[in-house]
């Protein structure tokens, strides 16, 4: 069992692993439609809002609102293991204004 310490680490990294996935896809998305985005993107994370991982998700949001030009809106949606944060996007329009921060075991269990 991992100590709160690592999890929270891990967590970090995967993070910094989303956040540089996001700002790659910012660089590409003028040259792909210079539309896009022209709303509000919704990213979606299965945790609850006040702990480290908010505050984390917050930097995020806002690092990618400044590279696109948009506000990016960070939609907390803990509980059921990750279920119903993974079930909200997958169920949002197939759009690209809506993205999930999930673990591999909360879209395995989204599944079934």
């Amino acid at each position: 069992m991992l100590s709160p310490t690592q999890m929270l680490y891990r967590s970090a990294i995967s993070m910094r692993v989303v956040l540089a996935l996001l700002t790659s896809f910012s660089a590409i998305a003028p040259s792909a439609s210079a539309a896009y985005p022209d709303k509000p993107i919704r990213m979606i994370f299965p945790f609850a809002a006040g702990g480290p991982t908010d505050a984390v998700a917050r930097v995020i949001a806002q690092q990618l609102a400044e590279n696109m030009g948009q506000p990016v809106l960070v939609d907390n949606r803990g509980g059921a293991g990750g279920v119903i944060a993974t079930e909200a996007a997958a169920s949002a329009a197939p759009d690209g204004y809506a993205c999930i921060k999930a673990k591999n075991a909360s879209l395995d269990a989204a599944r079934f």
